[in-house]
């Protein structure tokens, strides 16, 4: 990840966390939980011919979520995604069929929309199962995909979370072939409390 997108991302998360807070303000004692997650991890892809496979990833997120009964409740979350390209760990060229060097997997960047279902207590431990669709950018060429997520946060204090998650998206047609992303992360969530 190079100077500008690092400045970038810090700007973000700052403007994230201000965000929230002001949200928390305004909304003590609404039932309604805003939140806002800032996650690294590293992505698996399938499909087409790349010789490395596996890039890192970095997300941040806000979410809004309604409890409906004691531990079931509705969630909507919006993200920004990126992955960015390591160095090749050595020089060695590892051949594609078609006889040249197979590239590095793309990186993929872009933002997604999801709702779902939450379980449990925001305050305590909770799940949430999330679907939604994404308009990616890779190589500089766009791409909607549909993404899946699930992810669980264990909050030591009311306001804070820690965040484990799994997200698989597919890309249709990425010149011609049809790709498939794995991502694990895992991060931090500040949150209204109730």
């Amino acid at each position: 990840m190079n100077f500008s997108c690092s400045h970038v991302v810090r700007i973000r998360f700052v403007a994230a966390i201000a965000t929230l807070m002001v949200a928390h303000a305004a909304n003590a004692q609404n039932s309604v939980i805003w939140a806002t997650d800032a996650s690294v991890g590293f992505s698996n892809g399938r499909g087409g011919l790349f010789a490395l496979r596996e890039n890192p990833v970095a997300e941040i997120a806000g979410s809004v979520r309604k409890p409906l009964r004691h531990s079931v409740g509705l969630d909507a979350e919006v993200d920004y995604d990126w992955s960015w390209k390591l160095p090749d760990p050595d020089l060695t060229c590892v051949s594609d069929p078609r006889g040249g060097c197979a590239p590095r997997f793309p990186a993929i960047a872009g933002p997604l929309g999801l709702v779902g279902m939450t379980f449990g207590a925001a305050d305590v431990v909770q799940l949430r199962v999330n679907a939604g669709l994404a308009a990616y950018s890779a190589d500089n060429t766009r791409l909607g995909a549909p993404v899946t997520e699930v992810d669980v946060a264990g909050a030591p204090m009311s306001w804070l979370a820690i965040v484990a998650g799994w997200r698989g998206f597919a890309l249709p047609n990425y010149r011609g072939d049809r790709l498939t992303v794995t991502t694990w992360h895992l991060g931090l969530r500040l949150q209204t409390h109730r």
